[in-house]
């Protein structure tokens, strides 16, 4: 029975500190961009953007819908992960300011005040339509506080039974 609860303790032990854990790159040795790039193609309607930060993440603009994104460069190819999904590989270069994405052209955006304020908007909107509570750093911290004391817990639990046993 006791190797039963210490073989769930540990799978608990284990499921918890995964969850616990941020996003690592998508592939190891990637590099990442810094700033903004749009496309746009008024013959199809089609407006799509992206405002990549330093750190791999980002967002992406189709419209006026904007999605949280994970990037990384890697091997002339961008891998681009929207929300919680799986990365969508494109081919990648550069081409003096400008990127091209899956062989679109993509403008460089310089800062335009104007333009930080819709986004701003924008990504106020979505945090207003979040469901309260759930903001994403103090979701990931109290998340790892809650694992961090779980796994004290387990290994204190553990550690008595088996110092009963000797």
């Amino acid at each position: 029975m006791k190797r039963i609860l210490s073989a769930a303790a540990i799978a608990v032990m284990a499921i918890l500190l995964l969850c616990g854990c941020a996003p690592g790159p998508i592939n190891q040795g990637e590099t990442y961009l810094d700033g903004a790039w749009y496309f746009s193609d008024e013959t199809i309607g089609l407006n799509v953007g992206y405002n990549f930060f330093p750190d791999g993440g980002g967002y992406q603009f189709i419209g006026s819908t904007v999605n949280p994104i994970r990037y990384g460069v890697f091997e002339g190819n961008i891998y681009i992960a929207v929300g919680d999904g799986g990365a969508d590989v494109f081919s990648f270069a550069r081409n003096g300011e400008h990127i091209l994405i899956g062989g679109l052209e993509y403008l460089y955006a310089p800062e335009d005040a104007g333009a930080a304020e819709s986004i701003e908007a924008i990504l106020s909107k979505e945090e207003e339509n979040a469901p309260s509570g759930e903001t994403g750093g103090v979701l990931f911290y109290v998340t790892a506080l809650l694992a961090f004391g779980v796994v004290i817990f387990l290994v204190v639990w553990v550690a008595r039974t088996f110092r009963k046993k000797v």
